[in-house]
Order: C-alpha cells, then structure tokens, then sequence
C-alpha cells in the first residue's frame, strides 16, 4: 500500500475491499449495443510496472458518474471490483480492470501534481514486430502527409504517415467516425511543424503493421509541451 492507499500494479481480483487513489488519465465512451455506451477510464499511479489500469462503469451507472469524474484529475475509489480482462484489445498492459459496483464511493483529491501519460512506442520496435498488437499504445512523429478520405465494405478511412526523430515513418489510419474527426483535425494545423501524438491507437498487419483507431478512445494531440516534440522538429525540418 502506498498512503493508505492500494498501488495499481497489485490489484487481482483474489482480494476485496480495495481503496485506490488514482490519477485519472482518460474517460471514454465504450460501445455494448445500439446507442447503449458504458463510460470506461484510463486509470494512473506512476508505480512502477502495470501502474495503469482500465475502469469500466457500466451504461446503468455511466449517467451519475459522466459530471464527477474529469480527466486530468485525482479520485480516490473505495467498493470496486477486479476482473479479468478478457477483451481483445487491451486499453493498457494491467492483466486485469476494474468495475464500479453500485457500492463504489468515489472522492475528489486535489493538491496532488498531474501524471504525463505520454510513453511513446518506438517506431523501430514496431518495424522489427517487438511489440505487442493487443494493447493499445502511443506515438510520436512529424504528420508529413494525410491521404484521401475514402470509403470501401468495412467503412471510412483516413490514411496519413508520422515521421520520428530517427527518420522512420509509421503508416496510420483513422477508420469510421475518427475518419472525418480527424480529417477536420489536421486541415485546423497551422504552419509546416506538424507534431503529432497519437494516444491509445492500436496496430493491425500482417506484413506491415500500422497504426489504427481503435473508436471514440482513440485521439490526436498536437504539439504537446515534451521534448519530444523538439527532438523530432530538429530531425525532420
């Protein structure tokens, strides 16, 4: 426990009585049917390995909690659940998640400094197949072209290629909604330094992989304040 408080990395559904504070890094809508949307979260504590971990609150629940809880915020969660995750795509390496129970108690903390959830994946290890394709990651590059928007028997597609500070590309694709999202998102940049990061995309390929949108968890941040951004505009332009 650190402060009285469990650490992420420990949770498994083997005990109960959990409490948790927790930096919260993303909210996002999970689809479970037509119009029917579970409200699902990117937990942090900066722990150590497996310091991050998926919540998932379900569509019964998901209205009380869309006001209370804020990305970039501290919560403390008392009554939770710990599951397995089963899912095919993992939303981050934890083994398990979380579940908000009727029970569940959740409190504002404040006073407490943010956590950068920026850990990039690097383009090479993605060249060489070193990285795993089940759990949703991050990216960093130079937007250097975007591609048509186009239309074929599985939905909308964006193509688009990053460039990082070692000068390889990474092809990527934005599908459906994120599709036009997108599209509006980069024809809004300004000037020709276009750093771009990519959080929670997924990658997808059999003799290549790229980088795809995995729905409404899946987002672009452009320019973000971290030396990164620096590094690859000094490369690339």
């Amino acid at each position: 426990m650190d402060d009285g408080y469990h650490v992420i990395s420990e949770l498994c559904p083997m005990i109960t009585g959990w409490s948790m504070r927790a930096f919260v890094v993303r909210v996002f809508q999970k689809c479970v049917g037509i119009n029917e949307f579970d409200m699902g979260l990117i937990l942090a504590d900066n722990r150590g390995m497996r310091s991050r971990i998926e919540g998932t609150i379900n569509r019964r629940l998901a209205s009380f909690y869309s006001d209370r809880i804020r990305e970039n915020e501290w919560i403390v969660i008392n009554t939770f659940s710990v599951r397995l995750h089963n899912e095919g795509i993992h939303v981050t390496s934890h083994d398990y998640r979380i579940c908000f129970m009727d029970q569940t108690i959740v409190t504002k903390v404040s006073g407490l400094p943010a956590i950068p959830y920026y850990d990039f994946t690097p383009f090479d290890y993605i060249i060489e197949r070193t990285v795993s394709t089940g759990v949703l990651m991050l990216y960093i590059g130079a937007l250097i072209e975007v591609g048509n928007l186009t239309e074929d028997y599985r939905g909308w597609k964006l193509p688009f290629k990053i460039m990082d500070k070692h000068k390889e590309v990474l092809q990527c694709e934005a599908q459906n909604d994120q599709a036009f999202e997108f599209q509006r998102f980069f024809q809004r940049l300004t000037g020709p330094q276009k750093i771009i990061a990519l959080v929670s995309w997924r990658l997808t390929g059999i003799h290549k992989l790229k980088a795809v949108t995995n729905g409404p968890i899946s987002k672009v941040i452009a320019n973000p304040d971290i030396p990164e951004v620096e590094e690859i505009r000094i490369v690339v332009y």
